[in-house]
């Protein structure tokens, strides 16, 4: 199984998106891949980070709550819909789905359901790749993948990788 870094390369160096919206951008390192090739980009999050990009319009906002007022050519959540009730998150894909722009993309990178925490958090959203497909019926599906997160250090001190699902769609 491959690492995040590299599915990422894999599927989003040939992506020229002039408009970008990242939802739970954090530090927004993914986002700002972008920035070179001239992308416009909006990020919004609950914590405005000490690295934070100053390349990044941004929003410092719960991502629920964030009102879509234009089209986006690719919306990135990356590694924050596990932190919504699976009822919040499908509402925000939606919202998400219908805000990009045709030909434009879609970018979620989801905690997966062979993770251990979606045994303990049983009504947050955690998916399989089949889940994905199916909530993007419609959608041409890039890349679907599962893969791990680089190795990190948790509270309890120990070192984890986590099973992430690394998915990308283009709106047809």
């Amino acid at each position: 199984m491959k690492f995040l870094k590299e599915v990422l390369s894999e599927c989003l160096n040939d992506l020229n998106p002039k408009s970008i919206l990242d939802l739970g951008c954090g530090e927004g390192k993914i986002s700002s891949m972008f920035f070179k090739k001239g992308a416009r980009i909006f990020g919004v999050d609950k914590e405005k980070k000490e690295s934070f990009s100053g390349n990044i319009n941004f929003l410092q906002s719960d991502i629920r709550d964030f009102l879509f007022n234009e089209k986006y050519d690719l919306i990135i959540a990356s590694m924050v819909l596990h932190f919504l009730k699976n009822e919040d998150a499908l509402k925000l894909i939606q919202k998400i789905k219908k805000n990009t722009s045709d030909e434009g993309h879609n970018l979620l990178i989801c905690m997966s359901k062979e993770e251990r925490y979606a045994e303990r958090n049983p009504f947050d959203f955690y998916v399989n790749e089949t889940e994905l497909e199916e909530l993007y019926s419609g959608w041409e599906v890039i890349k679907n993948e599962l893969c791990f997160s680089k190795p990190h250090q948790h509270e309890d001190g120990k070192m984890y990788k986590h099973k992430i699902i690394v998915f990308l769609a283009k709106k047809s």
